[in-house]
């Protein structure tokens, strides 16, 4: 018996009562072993799933603020990217984008310090041998 899986716990946002219609039919057709069913079944289980997915995003888009627009460009990549808020320094420049974000954390925790020189470090391996 093959293995059973465990319905997410939270669906995808354009997951509906139609979308799960057409999960079922085309699961008991399976189980029933049904080819031309199964097979036509199949065909429109992917049919309604994009049919939802572009309805889903063209209401979003028309009836969202511009700040959610962010949120569905970020969802229609697939992947959960965690967003760092931004950064104050302690003069209160605000760093917004990641570059700036980036470059005021490698400053602060990783100051720049200027080469050591060849010269110095060979004298002082020397140093140690005597």
């Amino acid at each position: 018996m093959p293995k059973q899986r465990v319905p997410p716990t939270k669906p995808a946002l354009w997951w509906n009562h139609t979308c799960q219609e057409a999960t079922q039919a085309r699961h008991h057709a399976a189980i029933n072993d049904d080819a031309p069913s199964i097979n036509a079944l199949t065909n429109a289980h992917c049919r309604i799933i994009k049919e939802e997915k572009q309805d889903w995003v063209t209401h979003a888009i028309t009836h969202s603020k511009y700040a959610d627009i962010w949120d569905i460009a970020k969802w229609s990549t697939g992947q959960r990217r965690v967003v760092v808020p931004p950064i104050i320094s302690e003069d209160s420049t605000t760093y917004m984008d990641n570059t700036n974000k980036a470059n005021h954390i490698a400053a602060t925790y990783f100051p720049w310090e200027p080469p050591i020189s060849i010269q110095i470090v060979q004298d002082n391996n020397l140093r140690q041998w005597e």
